[in-house]
């Protein structure tokens, strides 16, 4: 389980202090248009499964790098 967080300095504590919000909106289109489903929030955590195929984590890091 992990979340993910678009920030201009680490995260100490939730709620992460300024939260870029359009950062994340961006991400999670990108994602989805390309297949990857992710939670639609930036306060949501994600769950990680062995059912998963490597697809997803593919495209994922790819739009994450684009970040």
């Amino acid at each position: 389980m992990f979340s993910l967080f678009f920030t201009p300095t680490p995260v100490r504590d939730m709620p992460p202090p300024r939260l870029r919000r359009q950062a994340f909106r961006q991400f999670f289109h990108a994602c989805l248009a390309d297949g990857v489903y992710l939670p639609p929030s930036a306060y949501e955590s994600w769950f990680l499964s062995t059912a998963h195929e490597a697809r997803p984590w593919t495209g994922l890091a790819s739009h994450q790098q684009g970040h």
